[in-house]
């Protein structure tokens, strides 16, 4: 390829994170100018829904975009949410193109916020990490060091259980976030019975947490998007009734169904 046809790639490239900024900030003003609380949080919804729609963005053009609005600087120290640590665990998946000085912005804000995202990302389990390695090389401070060393016990910990996991999240990832909703809250009431039964409190809330994160980190943001009640009920028809009243569904159904739930077990 010649440097002129990378030049203009690249320009191409720029251009596509420019009209994506453009994009959210202009959805920003319209939440302002409507007087919608927390408008930080509208345009994450609407980045998550995967827009701006258009076949030459891809979701690395939408993060760089988002990443480099203007009004993150609104980002106050107080303003701290699920879906905003979720929203920044997702654009930490593109870490190559997100900005450092992004990354320091939210830190100068709320150093807790981006820590909860890096939990949800799993960052520090990418050792080629651009935003990991920054992180490591600029914050020293006691909370910073104490995060750190707890990643770095966790490395530890999850090291022999890696492949298996990757193996099972590779077998699990045709299901989409509802669809594995309906495995997860069939095995949740299974274990909260089994725990009544043999009269202990068992509390395995961190546990579905953590299942929950890995299929949301691992899922593309495109098929998260509900267009519709009926994409719901297709769902729980297809992988949650036949576990419930398997009679009323044929035989081979009823079978994937188990073959799919013992799979979140293991996971």
């Amino acid at each position: 390829m010649l440097w002129t046809d990378r030049l203009k790639m690249n320009e191409n490239e720029a251009q596509r994170v420019t009209r994506c900024r453009a994009y959210y900030e202009s959805k920003f003003q319209h939440v302002i100018n409507e007087q919608i609380p927390e408008p930080i949080d509208a345009v994450l919804h609407v980045y998550l829904n995967g827009f701006p729609t258009a076949s030459a963005l891809s979701q690395q053009n939408r993060a760089a975009g988002l990443a480099t609005a203007n009004f993150w600087q609104n980002l106050s120290d107080k303003t701290d949410s699920s879906l905003l640590r979720f929203a920044l665990s997702q654009l930490l998946r593109f870490d190559q193109a997100i900005p450092l000085s992004f990354i320091d912005l939210v830190i100068i804000r709320n150093p807790d916020l981006m820590r909860w995202a890096i939990r949800y990302s799993r960052l520090f389990e990418n050792p080629d990490s651009i935003v990991y390695k920054h992180l490591r090389a600029k914050y020293a401070t006691e909370e910073w060091l104490e995060f750190f060393a707890v990643c770095d016990r966790l490395l530890i910990q999850l090291d022999p259980y890696k492949a298996a996991i990757l193996t099972l999240e590779k077998k699990l990832k045709f299901m989409t976030v509802t669809d594995f909703f309906c495995y997860l809250s069939i095995l949740a009431w299974q274990k909260y019975f089994d725990s009544m039964l043999a009269g202990k409190s068992a509390d395995f809330s961190k546990v579905y947490d953590r299942l929950l994160q890995m299929k949301l980190v691992t899922t593309k943001s495109e098929t998260m998007q509900v267009t519709s009640e009926s994409k719901f009920a297709q769902s729980i028809k297809q992988h949650l009734m036949p576990l419930l009243i398997p009679e009323s569904y044929p035989l081979h159904t009823y079978l994937q169904c188990v073959k799919n739930l013992q799979l979140v077990v293991e996971l």
